[in-house]
């Protein structure tokens, strides 16, 4: 069972030709509906080579190659599990770096609308306080705490 997200797909101006070992190739085709899944649109060139034609627009400017690489390793390291865990977890773990290779990075410019709306987004996840990893993305510190690194309180 692959579990279907339907996304916002943009055809690449210029597609991604990508060379990977066979048998890497020989694993994309095979997985091809979950790479699709994810939405990455791929075809095989040759026993050594793929396209991605399309993408997920929220991935336009991430590497395919990284992603690609991804996805190929968390399928090598659950293969042996039941299709349908495959399928799953994949999908979770998938999710979960698509989103830190999409995320708003350190440097990234952004309009005082754009960084309101991320924080209305945030405030309806379900878990707030964290990344899909695990990290903190919000820390509670006290008076006492902001007072010592303004020096203002010793």
């Amino acid at each position: 069972m692959i579990i279907r997200i339907y996304w916002l797909i943009i055809q690449l101006l210029f597609p991604d030709f990508i060379e990977l070992a066979k048998d890497q190739v020989t694993i994309v085709i095979e997985y091809r509906e979950l790479f699709a899944s994810h939405g990455i649109i791929i075809e095989q060139l040759s026993n050594n080579h793929i396209v991605v034609k399309e993408v997920a627009a929220h991935l336009k400017n991430v590497s395919r190659l990284e992603i690609v690489n991804d996805i190929l390793a968390l399928i090598r390291e659950y293969h042996d599990a039941p299709i349908e865990d495959v399928s799953k977890t994949i999908h979770e773990k998938v999710h979960a770096q698509m989103a830190c290779k999409a995320a708003v990075k350190a440097g990234d410019q952004l309009t005082v609308e754009q960084q309101q709306k991320l924080i209305d987004q945030l405030e309806e996840c379900e878990n707030n306080l964290a990344c899909p990893h695990g990290r903190p993305i919000r820390w509670l510190l006290s008076t006492h705490e902001i007072e010592v690194k303004f020096k203002r309180k010793m």
